[in-house]
C-alpha cells in the first residue's frame, strides 16, 4: 500500500472514531454508488446523528478546497442525505464561505490528530531503508524480512567475531558448518563473495545494522500508538 493510501485509511479510521465520540452512528463505509449499472462514485461513510439525521460523509486527510465542497454537496444530493466533511481545515476563505452557503457541515480533526500515524512513519522509514539498500546495491528488504532466527544468529556471530575459528566457537559448531551457512546465505542473496573473513564480516555488520533499524522502528511505532491512545483518552475525559 502506498503512503498516500495509508494516509487515507488512517484518516478514515480517525474520522470514524471522532464521529462516534460525537454521538454519530456509522452505518456504512466505503459505499459504492451505482447508477444504471455503473459505479459513479464512492462515499467514505454514511452516518446518522443522535437526532436521526443522515449524512453523506467525506474524509480528507488535509485541508479542503472549493472543489471538495462542491463534490460533497453533489454526492449528498444524489443520495438524498446531508453533506458532511471531516478534514484538517479550509484551504482558503472562499472554501469556508461556500460550505456555509451550501450547508455543508465541516468537522475538524482535533489538533493532536495532525501527528503522523504510526503506520505512515513505519512506511516512510522502511522506504528510506529500501532506497539506501538499493542505491548501494546491498540487499533486498524483502530478503531481510524473511530471515530465519538461525540466519540472524549466524550473521551476528560473523559480525562480532574476528575470524572463522572464533565464529565457529561462538556458535558452538565446526568450521565446516560455518562454511555451509555462508554458502546457503550466498545462494539466498544475503551475502556476496568476498576476499577473506573481513569482507564477509563487513557484509554481516551492514545487515545486522539494518535489522536493528527495523526493530527500533517497530518500537517507535508501538510508542506512538501508546501516546495516541493516551491523547484520545484525555480528549474523551474533556
Amino acid at each position: 500500500m502506498s503512503l498516500l493510501s495509508r494516509r487515507g485509511v488512517s484518516s478514515e479510521r480517525i474520522a470514524r472514531s471522532l464521529l462516534k465520540k460525537m454521538g454519530y452512528q456509522i452505518l456504512e463505509k466505503n459505499k459504492k454508488i451505482v447508477l444504471e449499472g455503473t459505479q459513479v462514485f464512492e462515499v467514505d461513510l454514511i452516518a446518522k446523528d443522535e437526532s436521526g439525521e443522515m449524512y453523506c460523509v467525506e474524509v480528507k486527510a488535509g485541508k479542503i478546497s472549493v472543489s471538495d465542497i462542491r463534490q460533497a454537496y453533489a454526492n449528498s444530493k444524489v443520495l438524498g442525505l446531508k453533506p458532511l466533511i471531516v478534514c484538517k481545515g479550509y484551504s482558503d476563505k472562499a472554501t469556508e464561505v461556500l460550505a456555509k452557503e451550501l450547508n455543508v457541515k465541516v468537522l475538524l480533526f482535533p489538533e493532536y490528530y495532525c501527528l503522523i500515524e504510526p503506520e505512515d512513519l513505519y512506511c516512510i522509514v522502511r522506504e528510506a531503508v529500501k532506497d539506501v539498500l538499493e542505491e548501494y546495491g546491498l540487499i533486498s528488504l524483502s530478503i531481510l524480512d524473511n530471515l530465519s532466527r538461525r540466519e540472524v544468529k549466524v550473521l551476528k556471530s560473523i559480525s562480532e567475531s574476528e575470524s572463522f575459528n572464533e565464529c565457529a566457537k561462538s556458535l558452538g559448531t565446526s568450521l565446516e558448518k560455518v562454511g555451509e551457512h555462508i554458502s546457503l546465505m550466498r545462494e539466498k542473496g544475503l551475502l556476496r563473495k568476498a576476499d577473506g573473513y573481513d569482507g564477509i564480516r563487513r557484509q554481516a555488520k551492514r545487515i545486522i545494522f539494518f535489522l536493528e533499524v527495523l526493530e527500533e522502528l517497530e518500537e517507535i511505532k508501538k510508542s506512538i500508538k501508546s501516546i495516541l491512545r493516551k491523547l484520545e483518552s484525555k480528549n474523551v475525559e474533556k
